[in-house]
């Protein structure tokens, strides 16, 4: 299994309302809470993204950063 664009991909399952919770419950398990709240309190959207509005966009990382990844 390629893991490509996992960020994305949870990005995605939490704008999408996370059916299930199952997203959140693995996030639950991550052992630095910090990051997990600014991850939710970006992407999680309860009920989801209503239709016809775009998901919100993941920063992409590269060799040269743009901005502190911390500030994201």
């Amino acid at each position: 299994m390629s893991g490509v664009a996992l960020d994305v991909l949870l990005a995605r399952r939490l704008q999408g309302g996370d059916e299930g919770g199952h997203v959140r419950r693995a996030l639950a398990r991550f052992p630095v809470p910090a990051v997990v709240h600014r991850v939710l309190d970006q992407y999680f959207v309860a009920g989801g993204v209503p239709v016809g509005q775009p998901f919100r966009p993941v920063p992409r990382l590269a060799l040269k950063a743009r901005y502190a990844l911390g500030s994201c």
